[in-house]
This record gives structure tokens, sequence and C-alpha cells, in this order.
């Protein structure tokens, strides 16, 4: 894994440089994702940690300043009753099985999905007014349908994708890594496509990462 604040070690092997980074973040992402599902709220907070110096060293302005408001909120901004609501709050469950959490927001785009259907519906009866009544009752809307389709035996798609067998491709990358030398320091060795390697948390200065979220929170 990469910090910051490490002291880089010089490194001439480019290739080395851009798998163990690759396989770094990777395994980063894969943490994120479980902490989402198991509806962790302080792995979910530590790993935006981390986010924030990535989103900063690749330019994403707009989500590192969403990434410092959320960490300064928790940490110095809110009650602590409120810093537990920002945490554990982050995610929802609607079917009560374990690992089965997703983010709010991505609920609320399910829920869009809902109200968009009802509206069409309308057709000719389209206005303001029963615009406005469907979204007012979307809620108990959705719960009538829910019932609905439960009380008549309708199946419902989990949504989840059946994902193929991923075997004979993990084979056949392995058979290159391992043949590459991948993760085997050698000197001088690049990748013609990019040549220069830049490691995300080591082009982070830390002085100016400071000076930057001071004068942002």
């Amino acid at each position: 894994s990469f910090q910051y604040n490490e002291k880089m070690m010089p490194c001439c092997d480019q290739v080395y440089e851009y798998g163990t980074q690759l396989l770094s973040i990777g395994i980063f992402y894969l943490e994120y994702a479980d902490a989402i599902r198991e509806g962790d709220g302080i792995r979910i907070h530590r790993c935006w940690k981390y986010l924030l110096p990535l989103f900063k060293a690749s330019g994403r302005t707009n989500y590192s300043i969403e990434a410092l408001t959320m960490l300064s909120q928790y940490e110095f901004k809110l009650t602590p009753a409120q810093s537990a609501e920002l945490i554990w709050n982050r995610v929802i469950n609607v079917h009560g099985v374990p690992g089965r959490n997703v983010p709010c927001d991505l609920h609320m785009e399910h829920l869009n999905r809902v109200c968009k259907e009802a509206i069409h519906g309308l057709q000719a009866n389209k206005t303001p007014a029963a615009i406005t009544r469907v979204g007012k009752s979307l809620g108990t809307f959705n719960t009538v349908l829910n019932q609905f389709d439960e009380d008549n035996h309708v199946p419902v798609p989990s949504g989840a994708r059946h994902a193929p067998s991923m075997t004979k491709d993990r084979d056949v990358i392995l058979k290159e890594l391992l043949q590459g030398s991948t993760f085997v320091n050698k000197a001088n060795r690049k990748h013609a496509s990019f040549p220069h390697v830049k490691i995300m948390l080591h082009s982070v200065d830390e002085k100016a990462l400071m000076d930057w979220m001071i004068a942002h929170m």
C-alpha cells in the first residue's frame, strides 16, 4: 500500500510501480465495496480518509471537496449524535438480509424510477397537482406495489446480475503476470503506452494538501 506521508523509495521499474499501485487501489476498492454491503459506517468513513488524497492527486476537485466536507463534519463540525448519524445513515437495507446494503443515493435512484413510471401511467391526467400527489405518496405507493407483488407471487428481479465465471480469464491474466515478472522489481522497465507512471499518493504534497484543506473548511 501507499501513504502520501511516507518517504518514497527510488524505483526505476515503471512496470512494477504500475502493477503494485493498480493492485493496491483495486484491493482498496474491494474493501470499500464490502464495507457498503455490510453497512459498516466506521469502515466506510475510514475509506473516505484514503479517498481524499486520491481524489486530490487525480484532479477530481468536486469529489475532493465532498470527501473533505464529510470528514470535517464528522471530526469537527457536528455534535456526537449528528456525527454518528452521518456515518451510520449512508446505506440502506430494504431486504433485511445481511450483506445486502446499498448506498442511500442508489436507493433514491430506484425510487425515482418508480416515480417516473407512476407519472408515465397518468397519461392524459398528467397535471402538476397529480404529479405532486405521486411524489408525496411515493413511500406508501412503493410499499403497496411490493406487497401486491408478494401477495400475488409476482417474481421480482433482485437487480443483481449473474456474474459469469472468470476462471479462464483469471488464469490467462495470472499467466501473463508471472511470465512478465510484473511484481518483481527489475531496473529500466516501462510500458510503451505510458512510460512514466504517476504514483498517486506520493504525488500529493503534504503541506499543499493541508493548506488546501484549511482553505476549504
